[in-house]
């Protein structure tokens, strides 16, 4: 019987190791450069588009800041559902005028904790940004994509050529003419692989199952 308690914390222990969730980075989906310098004051909808092919974590939401100085004004970024052009619950958030919100490279974010956002069809849009907020666009005058692209090793996939409407605070739906998926630098977001459950666990449990068949053949010897 010693011997299976002592079998059991160890598994015990295990299993606790096992469910606690492994410490990963955050991936900046579109990862603008520090000191980056609109070029296009457009005060309507801009978006840019992304698949998510294996559900992650999003945990936190981000506009541009022009030259890093900081916001003339606050920004909506909200993710929406493309299929339906509705937005996801839970994934709004408002970036505030100043350098209050965190800047890495050449956004500005809020956190939003860590939301579940399962497989499928997204856009990230924001609006407004005109005058000293100005976005980046992506031109025959400025060809060079204006973000590096990150994927977290194949959780989501950018796609389409972005997306404008001249309106604010809607879901953009015309076509933005370019050929590349990040032409602009607007709205951005950062996320995170969900943790899988480890073989640790497995382990653990056979631990036990083993320890418990021991001491079933020791009595039935005896």
């Amino acid at each position: 019987m010693r011997s299976l308690r002592v079998c059991t914390l160890i598994a015990l222990a295990f299993l606790t190791v096992a469910q606690s969730p492994r410490v990963k980075a955050d991936f900046i989906s579109y990862d603008v450069p520090a000191g980056l310098v609109g070029n296009t004051s457009f005060a309507g909808s801009v978006g840019l588009d992304f698949d998510v092919n294996n559900s992650i974590y999003v945990t936190s939401l981000g506009v541009f800041d022009s030259a890093g100085d900081g916001l003339a004004a606050s920004h909506v970024v909200s993710i929406y559902n493309r299929d339906t052009q509705t937005l996801v619950t839970g994934f709004t958030a408002t970036i505030p005028a100043g350098t209050g919100a965190t800047l890495i490279d050449g956004s500005r974010f809020v956190s939003i904790g860590q939301i579940q956002l399962v497989a499928g069809h997204y856009s990230v849009v924001t609006d407004g940004l005109a005058g000293a907020d100005s976005l980046y666009a992506q031109s025959a005058f400025a060809p060079a994509p204006p973000s590096t692209l990150n994927t977290g090793g194949g959780l989501i996939t950018f796609v389409g050529t972005g997306r404008i409407d001249p309106n604010a605070g809607v879901y953009p739906t015309a076509a933005y003419p370019g050929s590349t998926v990040n032409p602009f630098a607007t709205a951005t977001f950062t996320f995170t692989a969900i943790p899988e459950p480890t073989s640790i666990a497995l382990l653990g449990l056979g631990l036990v199952g083993g320890a418990f068949m021991r001491n079933r053949l020791r009595k039935h010897a005896a």
